[in-house]
């Protein structure tokens, strides 16, 4: 009976790592406008070049009032290997990013800094290239 239980522990420890884990690894693209999830895929080290390099060209705080849009994508992407940023406005150890595409608007970044706080951020970049890799058309 005690080896039962202990094969059966074993089991939802770790299937559940695996749940997490797989949780983190993934690329996910939420429409705003609907409210859910509409892709998921996985993430690989192209899309976290994509993403290190967004970071690499942060512009500066992203001065919108509410930076929350009514319409448009949010795409998360997790990364690997976290990266730091060391900005005289900000300086946090990143290991997700957001990029938001509001409807009309540029894109900006949305990261938590080192006290779980969202930080909204404006960069350059080109966007095209994430998106076709996504295969994700604006409207």
């Amino acid at each position: 009976m005690l080896k039962k239980i202990v094969i059966i522990l074993f089991i939802l420890l770790f299937y559940s790592m695996n749940v997490y884990a797989e949780d983190i690894t993934n690329i996910e693209i939420f429409n705003i406008t609907q409210g859910k999830v509409i892709k998921v895929l996985p993430s690989d080290s192209k899309f976290e070049k994509i993403a290190t390099d967004y970071l690499k060209g942060i512009k500066g705080i992203y001065g919108k009032f509410n930076p929350i849009p009514n319409k448009g994508y949010a795409i998360r992407i997790p990364l690997e290997s976290p990266v730091k940023i060391d900005e005289k406005w900000f300086d946090a150890l990143i290991n997700e990013v957001i990029i938001m595409f509001p409807d009309g608007e540029p894109p900006f970044l949305v990261v938590t800094d080192n006290e779980s706080r969202l930080v909204c951020l404006g960069f350059q970049g080109n966007t095209d290239k994430l998106l076709k890799k996504l295969k994700l058309k604006l409207n």
